[in-house]
């Protein structure tokens, strides 16, 4: 780009008279930017079994950021391309991270949870990559477990938590009924809307729990439970 401006700049000189026309240079060859996916493949939780997010949801986003990347990398000499990285739930995050490394790769969007993303952040520091955090919504994260090497595109579970608080303040509605999920997940995001209640000046009336017993949607088992736990 600078040799682009010198040279259209050594044109309109010459056409003044300053100094004498040297011909335009070669130009370079576009930069490179390797972007890695790092994500774990995990079962969704969708609300209809007509409306289930697909398996490359977070692949398909960053697909479609690099495509649009790359119109705009054409005035600025850059090119982008994407290298994905999948994993199950019982995968060690570090053997597709290092080779997500031998591939030339320093800017890795995780989609993972804490545990795993702390772990490829203290390996990929060592390599010099940088993580973008696109999935992990652990408070901690921004806290104790802070890294250098880690930026977060995820908002937090206090986030949501307030974000939602601030609305149901704002129409009035300061009486809450929590019902709380038995998952250690289910356990922190509860405790983020006892806070958000307590900040916001809104009050939990009555605390309930819905307890995973391991039914499924489709068994005998799992529809009783639903049916006599929502109700």
């Amino acid at each position: 780009m600078k040799r682009r401006i010198g040279a259209a700049v050594g044109l309109a000189m010459v056409g003044i008279g300053l100094v004498p026309f040297v011909g335009l240079q070669a130009e370079e060859a576009p930069l490179l930017v390797k972007i890695g996916i790092l994500r774990q493949q995990t079962p969704k939780q969708t609300i209809s079994l007509l409306d289930v997010p697909p398996d490359d949801e977070s692949f398909a986003g960053a697909r479609l950021a690099a495509e649009d990347n790359n119109t705009t990398g054409k005035f600025i000499n850059q090119s982008y391309v994407l290298a994905d990285a999948k994993i199950s739930a019982d995968d060690d995050p570090l053997p597709a991270l290092e080779k997500l490394a031998n591939e030339g790769v320093r800017l890795v969007i995780a989609d993972l949870p804490a545990e795993k993303l702390l772990k490829a952040a203290d390996a990929g520091r060592e390599r010099g990559m940088v993580l973008f955090n696109a999935g992990a919504v652990d408070d901690s994260l921004r806290e104790a477990d802070c890294r250098a090497n880690v930026f977060h595109t995820a908002p937090t579970r206090s986030m949501l938590a307030e974000g939602l608080a601030q609305y149901l303040v704002w129409k009035k509605w300061r009486k809450w009924l929590l019902i709380t999920g038995s998952h250690p997940e289910d356990l922190l995001l509860a405790e983020a809307y006892r806070h958000a209640a307590k900040k916001f000046g809104a009050k939990i009336v009555e605390e309930r729990s819905f307890v995973d017993l391991g039914g499924g949607r489709r068994s005998d088992s799992g529809s009783v439970q639903i049916q006599r736990q929502m109700p």
